[in-house]
């Protein structure tokens, strides 16, 4: 069955969403040096690598393709093998000196005419001095099964296809990801198994129309990077080269994401239509919320290679800028688990001068928060509960269960409002929004961690909880003053001294009930 699931993950994967788990299946088979060249400068190699075998070390050039070729697309396609085999232009870590073997990637097969063209030029190509060869589907299939079989060492058949089960039927959630993810962080498990058995899964979450959730996904690579080897000095190579692959598959699903969006995102009735009234008024809050967060995440993503095939990539934080302007639901989350959503939208529109659209934001989440809390409301539910939870929360008033469940005081949403007024200077904002959560017992709270490795857990026991964080009335200028977990929250943290904020905000993101000052700090510092 595993052969199968391998299957449909080549038969429905692009060209840029296999990006990711060549590079991990690469490392699985002991290849080194490994660079990813896709781009506007990758004279026909998509990828470089050097593997040594017994007698001698090889270096390697790979072009990539999706799909099946025919004869057509392989008579297209040979300039630029010709390029792949004879072009030494490519990365400082290209080695000419070495023997040459150059690779054609096909996620799909040769068909038609194809085969023999193909056999003939490889025949020629080993006379040249640097022969072709060609890893087809059926080659990369006993190559990826292999690698999660001795990968995982058999732990991945049974908790994968109960996944992969659970997307096909539609119920799978953010909650079912991260709890699957666990495994990646321990050290006992092969970290570049995990990645292809992350893109598999991200992939099917695609095929779903589930772009956001395999974002998740990618993010809980970057998660696992850092749990593995928290603290080391330098990073742990194979930390740094997860962290990598993780936002390289981040990008991949993001800009699939910002493509669909930015062509034909609907007006918010149009949007509540098209997914299933009445649910589609519940739904509607989550898809806008996080359709804003993870498109801020890939605009606040440092410059790796293929960024630039994001097309019109200087246009996300205005989109994001008018999604927010004319969305309701981008300031309505349903629960304190879209809290930290607020997060990167912030900091973009804060970072591309649109400081006033900040105002009228945190306003806008403010009053919504006051409305949730006051009177006979029930508040919403907490960061970490099913969905079920929150839609009681939600309809709590007025509803026997919300009476059941009894009115809930904490509010992360308004920590996360108080913390970017603060950290924003805008202390008319951090006024209002401190008058209302007072008036209304909105009680901001915090999920804190030391800087280690529980920072990275959802189950750590260390993790220390404040229900009620006594913050100061007036934001000032000295931020020590404004809360006092801000004393232990604001120094720069191990993923701060190592330049990996980026990574911090996407530990948040995924675990969703916590995040880190010193992180969205070095943000405004940039």
């Amino acid at each position: 069955m595993l052969v199968a699931v391998v299957e449909h993950f080549l038969d429905r994967v692009t060209e840029r969403g296999f990006d990711a788990p060549f590079i991990a299946l690469l490392l699985k088979l002991g290849f080194t040096e490994i660079h990813y060249l896709h781009g506007q400068y990758e004279f026909g190699k998509d990828f470089i690598g050097q593997l040594a075998e017994p007698a001698q070390r090889f270096q390697f050039v790979f072009q990539s393709k999706a799909g099946d070729l025919n004869l057509g697309d392989w008579s297209k396609g040979v300039p630029q093998l010709e390029l792949l085999r004879a072009n030494t232009l490519a990365h400082p870590g290209f080695n000419p000196v070495l023997p040459r073997r150059a690779v054609l990637l096909l996620t799909g097969r040769l068909v038609g005419g194809a085969p023999l063209a193909a056999q003939n030029y490889c025949d020629q190509a080993l006379t040249s001095g640097v022969p072709l060869e060609v890893w087809d589907r059926e080659s990369l299939i006993q190559r990826i099964t292999t690698a999660l079989e001795i990968g995982v060492a058999g732990r991945t058949e049974g908790p994968l296809f109960s996944l992969i089960g659970s997307i096909d039927d539609g119920s799978v959630n953010d909650i079912a990801i991260e709890r699957f993810s666990r495994r990646w962080m321990s050290i006992d498990v092969d970290p570049w198994a995990c990645t292809l058995e992350a893109a598999i899964v991200a992939e099917r979450l695609a095929g779903t129309d589930r772009l956001d959730t395999a974002c998740d996904t990618a993010l809980g690579l970057v998660r696992a990077a850092w749990a593995r080897h928290h603290g080391e000095l330098p990073p742990h190579s194979t930390s740094l080269t997860l962290s990598e692959v993780g936002r390289l598959m981040f990008r991949t699903y993001a800009a699939a994401l910002w493509e669909r969006g930015s062509q034909s995102l609907p007006d918010p009735i149009e949007f509540i239509r098209q997914h299933d009234e009445p649910s589609g008024y519940v739904t509607y809050p989550v898809r806008c919320m996080r359709y804003v967060e993870l498109l801020s995440l890939l605009d606040l993503l440092p410059e790796i290679a293929g960024m630039e095939s994001v097309s019109d990539r200087a246009d996300i934080p205005k989109h994001i800028g008018h999604v927010i302007s004319e969305h309701p639901g981008c300031g309505h989350p349903i629960s304190d688990r879209w809290a930290v959503s607020i997060i990167p939208a912030a900091l973009v529109l804060q970072r591309t001068g649109q400081q006033e659209l900040l105002s009228t934001y945190l306003i806008s989440l403010t009053k919504w928060i006051a409305d949730r809390y006051d009177g006979e409301h029930v508040g919403l539910g907490s960061p970490v509960g099913e969905p079920l939870e929150e839609t009681e929360y939600l309809l709590g008033r007025g509803f026997p269960v919300g009476q059941r469940r009894g009115r809930r005081s904490e509010s992360y949403v308004s920590t996360i409002i108080l913390d970017l007024a603060a950290l924003s200077r805008l202390s008319d904002v951090y006024r209002v929004a401190r008058n209302e959560f007072l008036a209304v017992r909105a009680l901001a709270c915090v999920l804190e961690s030391r800087d280690d490795a529980s920072q990275y857990r959802a189950d750590d026991s260390s993790l220390s909880f404040e229900p009620n964080v006594p913050y100061s009335d007036e934001c000032t200028d000295d931020l020590f003053a404004v809360a006092p977990t801000y004393a232990r929250q604001l120094p720069e943290r191990y993923l701060q001294r190592i330049d990996r904020s980026w990574d911090h905000l996407a530990v948040s993101a995924f675990l969703r009930d916590r995040h880190f000052l010193s992180a969205v700090q070095s943000f405004r510092s940039t």
